[in-house]
């Protein structure tokens, strides 16, 4: 299909998807755009960003209902408990090879010449969000979450050694490798540590000259995000250990 459009066209035919609420189709759109030997522009990555989001949630809510569905259910009724799983097995195939995908995209948009310091916390934190997604689902595969701390600790270092504190990029990378502390490490020390770390530098720097292109709406989003997350994990840290205590 890359042979009948241009690169253009298939960003189009994306936002069009995206109207249609064909999310599916819209991250095809995408992936065939990023074949092109040609960087994604902010606003492109943002259509990036959503219909990846748009496309493997479905799948993700999927099987962490069936999972929930599956602890309620009888053990003892084998052959109905077979076909769940086996239903499951279906969705997770479906998502496995979705962020394969998705994972075989961003290596080639990585590994683009003259590829912008920007651009490259933006794919590390995909390919990071990927490795997490397939670390939430029992797929077999042990070296996910390795996978995704990799790319998070990768792109974090590049973030904090070259973009400013209010970076929207380096704001969502910073929540997300956060949530992989909390969800997936099961270590909300670092967690807190960490976001809130950042947020300190973040509120530092609002007043600061140099970041007033900064103050947009996508960077008070992501760092509302963080604070909100940071904020929560905290609360819940505070909660356990007055129960233990009690």
């Amino acid at each position: 299909m890359s042979d009948i459009f241009s690169r253009e066209q298939f960003i189009e035919l994306a936002k069009i998807s995206e109207k249609a609420q064909r999310y599916n189709e819209m991250i095809s759109y995408m992936l065939t755009a990023a074949k092109f030997n040609q960087k994604f522009s902010e606003e492109e990555r943002n259509l990036f960003s959503l219909a990846f989001k748009k496309s493997t949630q479905p799948r993700r809510n999927a099987c962490t209902q069936i999972s929930s569905i599956q602890e309620k259910q009888d053990q003892e009724v084998e052959p109905f408990q077979n076909c769940i799983q086996s239903f499951k097995q279906k969705i997770g195939r479906e998502l496995l090879q979705q962020c394969d995908d998705i994972l075989e995209a961003v290596d080639n948009c990585l590994n683009k010449k003259n590829i912008t310091t920007e651009s490259k916390v933006y794919f590390l934190k995909i390919k990071g969000d990927c490795y997490r997604i397939l670390a939430e689902q029992d797929f077999g595969n042990t070296h996910t979450a390795d996978d995704a701390f990799e790319a998070y600790a990768l792109g974090f270092d590049i973030a904090l050694q070259n973009l400013c504190p209010l970076n929207s990029n380096r704001l969502s990378l910073t929540n997300n490798f956060c949530v992989l502390y909390y969800e997936i490490l099961h270590d909300p020390t670092n967690a807190c540590l960490i976001g809130q770390k950042q947020i300190t530098l973040a509120l530092n720097h609002i007043e600061a000259k140099d970041c007033e292109r900064c103050r947009d709406f996508t960077t008070s989003k992501a760092l509302c995000l963080l604070v909100d997350n940071v904020k929560y994990w905290t609360y819940l840290q505070s909660e356990n250990y007055a129960h233990e205590e009690f």
